[in-house]
């Protein structure tokens, strides 16, 4: 009998078990696309080379195992919430409390044991489609296939048992508590007054505040410099300290104040949709800010860590003209006749330039870098062919005349030795009249270049003629990153190449940039599949209010509208909270941690367009809720 109940009541009630059945589905087929990533045999033995990989890679399966955990039971509520009238008609009858919880109880597994079966179908799928894309994005070569593991069958079913279990006793212990008429009156609890708290609210917001201005402060190198003169770490744990204690609380007392405020002004309030909006708002925030707080920090995690990823890999990528401003580049002694130069040359789009090179020894040493470090020896080539070097290379001459000369290029930007006088091989004196980061050669090939007049290179080579090496240079845009024209120079020991060092870039954290993408994505999908459901089965709970408001004389279209703002400010309020957090957070780490040696612009418009990405599918959710929300209204 009580199967046959459990089947007449998915029936009556599909739209509740379907939200129900698809919530389960889109969290177990998150969790089991994960498993997927790690077992991966690829992506392991990439994490395994990394101690500090692995140790994120369990931190995030751990986290995700209580997200999926806490959220099931959390869904299992709702359901249990909104099924209790029809508990109540079935106690009423003369249904016994025992036969209520196995009669929820096989509804639950109904749903779990079908949620289990088509995640285990959906979660590879999404595991292969994510990574298939995310390859594609950062132009990896990777092989990807569709697979699922007995271990993750076995540790999916076993998180599934555990939640069914917790529910099973969750039920029970309801039940149990609930009297008849509690039964009929428990889906719907008065709503309490939200009590506001200005003091609070001031104390969070101004603390928000107050963590966004530190991270600012870094934009500016005077207040850098005073930053980093107290610590980088006490400043970055009293921002996140802030960020963190300032978001909890302005969500929890800063909103409702904010709103608090705005009902004060009459004009607002008594506007169509405002006397709907308003009164609702302060409780709906009251009722919500624990998930808010949970997906807001979720979001905030998401844009740091993607973020800081994004950066990392654009810098790195523009970093590679810094490097190897050259597309090839070795000794010409090292070539012993192995490369055509006649045949590449017949490329139009390619050009040579040979470069002369002294290494003479110093007294003192090159200072190159602010802490201190210093080498024994000046790669001296003369004025013009450093011009000619520029020129070929696409580059901007910025030293004109023998007045500017010597030059010496530095990988850091330090100034220790302007001014400075060297001595060469304890024969002749040199005093350095300008400093460039500019360099001509891969700092592989030279780390100290000392551009000096052609005249005095010429009186240096004649004298040190032993001390002489030749440097072979081929430049174009169209080859820097060809892995044909790299091919050409691959029996050349010690070349070096853009094209190489790009790869490197690419393939040498091939794991770390997968993971990290895949894991925002999931996130991102399970914020806005929470925010879908949680928002579909409220709209249920109240459909009755929005049937009173067409009564009122509200239209189909202002209903509509009010709906769109209800979902807007649900889905708004996480997303600001991440976006603003995590581009703050970023901001103070691109400015604290990294140089300034590559153009900032290019880092920006890398993050632009993760944040355009993100938002896509962010707002891909809220546009499926809020067609959901409508269809839900209007039937």
């Amino acid at each position: 009998m009580i199967w046959s109940i459990t089947k007449s009541n998915i029936k009556k009630n599909f739209p509740l078990y379907r939200i129900y059945f698809l919530a389960t589905i889109g969290l177990l087929s998150i969790f089991i696309a994960f498993l997927n990533f790690i077992s991966d045999k690829i992506i392991a033995e990439k994490i395994g080379d990394s101690g500090q990989a692995l140790v994120i890679a369990n931190g995030s399966l751990l986290f995700l195992i209580v997200f999926l955990v806490v959220f099931l039971i959390y869904f299992n509520n709702f359901f249990v919430k909104k099924r209790s009238q029809d508990l109540g008609v079935l106690a009423i009858l003369g249904f016994s409390k025992r036969e209520l919880t196995k009669l929820l109880t096989l509804e639950n597994l109904v749903i779990l044991v079908l949620s289990y079966l088509v995640s285990l179908l959906l979660g590879p799928t999404l595991y292969f489609l994510a990574v298939l894309v995310i390859t594609h994005l950062l132009d990896l070569t990777m092989e990807v296939q569709w697979f699922i593991t007995v271990k993750e069958i076995i540790e999916s079913l076993g998180i599934l048992v555990v939640v069914f279990l917790i529910n099973f006793i969750t039920n029970g212990v309801i039940i149990a508590k609930q009297s008849l008429i509690e039964f009929v009156n428990f889906s719907k609890k008065a709503e309490k007054k939200i009590r506001i708290r200005k003091v609070r609210a001031i104390i969070a917001i101004t603390a928000l505040l107050l963590s966004y201005v530190l991270c600012l402060t870094t934009v500016f190198s005077s207040t850098r410099k005073m930053l980093l003169s107290v610590g980088i770490v006490p400043i970055s744990l009293l921002i996140i300290i802030l960020v963190i204690l300032g978001s909890i609380f302005t969500i929890r007392y800063g909103l409702t104040f904010v709103i608090s405020f705005l009902k004060e002004k009459k004009k607002r309030l008594y506007r169509p949709l405002s006397n709907i909006i308003y009164p609702k708002f302060n409780y709906r925030i009251a009722t919500k800010n624990k998930l808010l707080t949970v997906l807001g920090g979720l979001l905030t995690l998401t844009v740091s860590v993607t973020g800081i990823m994004v950066m990392l890999y654009a810098y790195s990528l523009n970093g590679i003209e810094r490097l190897t401003p050259s597309a090839i580049e070795y000794n010409v002694e090292s070539e012993n006749g192995q490369v055509n130069v006649t045949n590449i040359l017949e490329n139009g789009q390619v050009s040579l330039v040979d470069i002369n090179l002294l290494r003479l020894n110093t007294n003192p040493e090159v200072t190159i870098t602010e802490s201190g470090q210093t080498i024994p020896y000046f790669d001296i080539i003369n004025y013009s062919d450093y011009k000619e070097l520029m020129k070929a290379q696409g580059r901007k001459n910025s030293i004109e005349g023998s007045e500017s000369l010597p030059l010496l290029i530095n990988y850091f930007p330090t100034e220790i030795s302007l001014g400075k006088t060297f001595n060469l091989e304890n024969a002749y004196d040199v005093t350095v009249k300008q400093v460039s980061t500019n360099n001509v050669f891969s700092f592989s090939t030279s780390v100290t270049t000392l551009v000096v007049s052609d005249k005095l290179y010429a009186e240096l080579s004649s004298r040190f003629p032993e001390k002489k090496m030749t440097i072979r240079t081929f430049n174009g845009d169209s080859i820097r990153s060809s892995e044909t024209f790299y091919n050409q120079f691959s029996t050349v020991p010690d070349v070096i190449s853009s094209y190489s060092r790009e790869r490197t870039v690419k393939t040498a954290n091939i794991a770390t940039y997968i993971f990290i993408t895949f894991l925002s994505i999931l996130f991102i999908i399970c914020t806005g599949s929470i925010l879908y459901f949680t928002s579909l089965i409220e709209i249920m709970e109240n459909k009755e209010e929005y049937s009173y408001l067409s009564k009122l004389g509200y239209s189909k279209k202002m209903i509509n509208r009010i709906v769109g703002y209800e979902i807007g400010i649900l889905f708004l309020i996480p997303v600001l909270i991440g976006i603003i957090n995590g581009s703050m957070l970023l901001i103070f780490y691109k400015y604290l941690f990294m140089d300034t040696l590559v153009a900032g612009n290019i880092i920006m418009l890398s993050l632009l367009l993760f944040l355009f990405f993100f938002l896509i599918i962010y707002g891909t959710f809220y546009l499926l809720t809020l067609r959901s929300v409508k269809s839900i209204i209007n039937n």
